[in-house]
């Protein structure tokens, strides 16, 4: 946090400074009223005047956004209420922050793991141009993102992006996983291997990538949150193995109090 990497303002918009070298932390200023959202746990530190609150505050509509949207980040409006001016750092990973404007494109998919913030007006919706079974995989990963004018969202990746821009149908192969944001002019197909269908879903698979557009790639791949999803599903089996078992010990015991 030592040195300034990047700073702009806007007229309508937050201020932003993108703090630190390798492992960069994003501060935003809000003047009063200003608002942006980010995850629960991405807030570092912030002035006094800030205030936050869970954009999805019903546990059941949280349990649908989980099940039905496959979102299982809970969200915060963080808040300027006060009519001072007011900051607030934030940090999901820990490499490199990168900020998408409607002055670079207004039409990105984005994957939502990588959001750090955006600010309020933004609308992440599913995204929906892949319509086989083993494109929706990969489809449910990704946020189609509206960018009305003024409008900013901030991506962290675990190291180092890389920005690449495709011409018009030029082809790279690539892993899934390392892809953190593309244009929608960007085609995504599967990979055919020795006439074998490959997987999105798989992590030694990859998929083809065609322009034109623009196309952002993480350096490091993606081990931290494949192990907190193994996990999580081991977590999820293991609950109902033991919810099983007390179950079977529960029936069996009334069965020996009867005998």
């Amino acid at each position: 946090m030592n040195e300034l990497i990047n700073q702009k303002r806007y007229q309508e918009s937050v201020s932003y400074q993108i703090l630190g070298g390798e492992r960069q932390t994003l501060q935003l200023v809000l003047m009063p009223g200003q608002s942006v959202i980010t995850k629960k746990d991405a807030t570092l530190f912030s002035s006094d005047n800030i205030t936050s609150r869970n954009i999805v505050n019903s546990w059941l509509l949280r349990l649908y956004n989980w099940i039905a949207l496959k979102r299982q980040e809970v969200c915060l409006e963080i808040k300027n209420d006060s009519g001072s001016i007011g900051y607030v750092g934030l940090q999901v990973m820990k490499g490199r922050v990168i900020i998408i404007d409607n002055e670079v494109t207004e039409k990105m998919v984005v994957k939502e793991k990588y959001v750090l913030a955006h600010t309020y007006n933004i609308e992440l919706s599913p995204y929906t141009q892949h319509q086989s079974t083993e494109e929706k995989t990969v489809s449910e990963k990704f946020r189609d993102l509206s960018l009305p004018s003024q409008e900013l969202i901030f991506l962290q990746s675990q190291s180092n992006f890389i920005e690449k821009t495709l011409g018009a149908n030029e082809k790279i192969k690539i892993r899934p996983e390392c892809l953190v944001a593309f244009s929608q002019t960007v085609s995504i197909q599967r990979d055919l291997g020795n006439g074998v269908v490959q997987n999105f879903s798989s992590r030694s698979k990859f998929v083809n990538v065609t322009g034109p557009g623009l196309l952002y790639i993480d350096m490091q791949v993606g081990n931290r949150f494949f192990k907190k999803d193994q996990m999580s599903l081991y977590a999820i089996v293991l609950y109902f193995m033991l919810y099983f078992l007390m179950f079977i010990l529960m029936t069996l015991g009334r069965d020996i109090e009867r005998n």
